[in-house]
């Protein structure tokens, strides 16, 4: 019998403990936060000059996704959009084509056993403007837009609606690094941004879950 879409609970704190470089990356490897490939560490400043890159307010909600059926839609804001962005290795001129992928709420982390893919296609003067490659090798590496936009689209899909990974469950935190010093072994303020408050749920705070 079908009760309906299945809820999580998504509470965490909005603020990490200070710590190294090292152990927030490997913070974020441990709880499925990334794709398992280095990312870039969204600090506060980051996340501002990628929000930078569009005229809409931080908490302006953006869309919604869900993995599956069975799963309840997690809603996400710009600013969840935009630290997805940075972890991604994006860049703010790329934030319009990152956003407009989000408010689509079409996910790139299908819930299957089969094997599958999503591919989005841009169009219009902004992909030249960003230097999309949209010619030889366009699915190929080499293009910086091309790549991160994609990874950005894939990290919001599993950050931004409670997609699983193998084995495991990811429960849609990211988390913003602040530098504190410039030391050989610098420690870092880490705020967990929330990515998937719904609005009834979301906080000033904005808390992760």
């Amino acid at each position: 019998m079908d009760s309906g879409p299945v809820e999580f609970d998504r509470s965490t704190p909005r603020l990490l403990e200070p710590d190294t470089e090292d152990n927030l990356h490997q913070l974020f490897l441990d709880n499925n936060w990334t794709d398992k490939l280095p990312i870039v560490l969204p600090t506060e400043e980051r996340v501002a000059a990628m929000l930078a890159g569009t005229r809409r307010r931080p908490g302006d909600v953006v869309g919604r996704m869900r993995s599956t059926h069975f799963r309840e839609y997690w809603e996400f804001t710009v600013e969840k959009v935009a630290v997805n962005a940075v972890m991604a290795g994006a860049r703010p001129e790329y934030f319009p084509v990152i956003l407009a992928l989000g408010a689509t709420g079409v996910t790139a982390r299908s819930s299957s056993s089969s094997a599958m893919a999503s591919m989005a296609v841009v169009n219009g003067p902004i992909r030249n403007e960003i230097g999309m490659n949209a010619g030889t090798g366009a699915l190929g590496p080499y293009s910086h837009a091309n790549a991160t936009i994609g990874r950005a689209y894939g990290l919001l899909s599993q950050n931004g609606q409670g997609a699983r990974c193998p084995g495991t469950a990811t429960w849609a935190i990211r988390a913003t690094a602040t530098p504190t010093t410039a030391s050989p072994s610098p420690r870092t303020r880490s705020a967990v941004r929330g990515s998937l408050s719904t609005s009834s749920t979301a906080s000033r705070r904005r808390t992760a879950r």
